[in-house]
């Protein structure tokens, strides 16, 4: 029982957000063309500076756990290579196939991870949110690239590409919070005080948004897709690493959960943007978006109760 009543707690204020996001866009406090305009800065801005702050917070010498981003760099390597076998075993139309391998694989970690670990261990700081996502989700920039141009055969010079992966806002935000890092820069307290407070508006922010895009509506075309999606994503994916990272391997407590995390959350609206600029189908990987993060709640508060009855958590 204990668990649940946890689990519950983890999860109730992270759907209470997205209560309210839904809430405001039914009352028509807020139109899609908004709702679009706040993703494109929050992706730009408010959670590529969360990522510095997290990295330019963090303790190398007694933080750094080599052996969590091991895993979690293979974690993300193989959740890339599956999702692409399973899109092209599993829809035949490139396009509709380019979004369905894009969410597969790109989650929301950087936005779930802080609230969950937190929550759940009552820390101030992680050093598993610090510098996990400053390795994962760069990788999954590169290999949304590098996947739309295998299954749409988008053509894009070499420059450009390189261009586009080098200028993303997370390479750039954990290129420059390393390089803070490792000359040891002490930033003035003003600069650092600023990144700290527009970092705090990249949780709330993010998860109303998401709670006011639950009312796009999911055409039956694209219900296939969906059903087939939130089957890998909230199931099959979790557990594969339930077996694999939890019972064969036997890592337990913050660094099961920080990995955990990388496997369990809805996809990430960043997919639909390189979906949609690489001429994949953007409308069907929005549905996509939509659909995992209307179920995430359920399915990660399922899976952190079994966590915790079983005593992994």
């Amino acid at each position: 029982m204990n668990s649940f009543v946890a689990s519950f707690n983890v999860v109730a204020p992270l759907f209470i957000l997205m209560a309210i996001g839904f809430c405001i866009k039914r009352l028509g406090l807020i139109n899609d063309a908004t709702i679009r305009q706040m993703d494109s800065i929050s992706f730009r801005i408010f959670l590529p500076v969360m990522l510095l702050n997290n990295i330019i917070m963090t303790d190398l010498e007694s933080d750094f756990d080599h052996n969590i981003i091991w895993w979690g760099t293979l974690i993300s390597l193989f959740l890339t290579a599956f999702s692409y076998v399973l899109g092209c075993l599993f829809e035949q139309d490139r396009r509709k196939r380019s979004a369905l391998v894009q969410c597969l694989f790109r989650n929301n970690f950087m936005l779930f991870s802080a609230s969950l670990v937190f929550s759940v261990y009552s820390k101030s700081s992680s050093a598993y949110v610090s510098i996990l996502p400053s390795i994962i989700i760069p990788l999954n920039n590169v290999f949304g690239v590098l996947v739309m141009m295998a299954i749409v055969k988008h053509q894009q010079s070499l420059l450009k590409t390189i261009k586009s992966i080098v200028l993303n806002p997370f390479v750039l935000a954990s290129f420059i919070g390393f390089f803070i890092l490792l000359i040891d820069l002490d930033l003035p307290y003003i600069l650092r005080t600023s990144i700290s407070d527009v970092s705090k508006i990249a949780t709330p922010l993010l998860f109303i948004l998401l709670g006011a895009d639950l009312n796009r509506n999911v055409s039956k075309d694209a219900l296939r897709d969906i059903l087939f999606c939130i089957s890998i994503k909230m199931i099959v994916f979790p557990a594969l690493f339930t077996f694999i990272i939890g019972y064969l391997v036997g890592i337990r407590g913050e660094e099961l959960l920080i990995l955990f995390i990388t496997v369990i959350t809805p996809a990430a609206i960043p997919a639909q943007v390189t979906t949609s600029e690489m001429g994949g189908d953007g409308e069907l990987a929005g549905q996509l978006i939509v659909s995992t993060t209307a179920v995430s709640m359920i399915f990660i508060f399922l899976w952190l109760s079994l966590f915790g009855m079983i005593g992994w958590l």
